[in-house]
């Protein structure tokens, strides 16, 4: 009975004081509500309550809201300039820092790589100490 009573009843959204109109069934109020474009939604940019109807075309031209150069990788907000130089440095930056990277990777396996040959060759001058003496031992007898 309370189901059904409920499922008659007809109440206005909760963003009416935002310009919503609509009188909608109990039923259909949750559903409404979560699509509703008069809902407020705050810019990512600068935080302000905008409409949710408005709130695209908004963050279009707010000059808070962060963007992210697919060129450079850089973010930046709207409002800072961010030119072809100011993209290509940010390249260039990026291209450097892996190139920074990549050498000193080269120039630690270099320093392993020579370090293991000082190791060899000490064994080696080692190795030949002992087949000299044993060879010296064997031409005594």
């Amino acid at each position: 009975l309370l189901t059904q009573l409920l499922s008659q009843l007809k109440v206005i959204c909760k963003n009416t004081t935002n310009g919503c109109t609509e009188i909608i069934a109990y039923e259909a109020l949750e559903k409404h509500e979560q699509t509703c474009p008069y809902e407020m939604k705050k810019c990512q940019g600068c935080l302000k309550s905008i409409l949710k109807q408005n709130a695209d075309q908004y963050e279009l031209q707010c000059e808070h809201v962060e963007i992210f150069c697919v060129n450079c990788q850089a973010t930046y907000r709207r409002r800072d300039t961010h030119n072809a130089i100011v993209c290509l440095r940010n390249q260039m930056k990026n291209q450097n820092d892996l190139f920074e990277l990549k050498l000193t990777s080269l120039e630690n396996d270099l320093k392993r790589q020579t370090e293991l040959l000082i190791n060899i060759d000490q064994q080696q001058k080692t190795l030949i100490g002992h087949l000299d003496k044993q060879s010296r031992e064997a031409e005594g007898k």
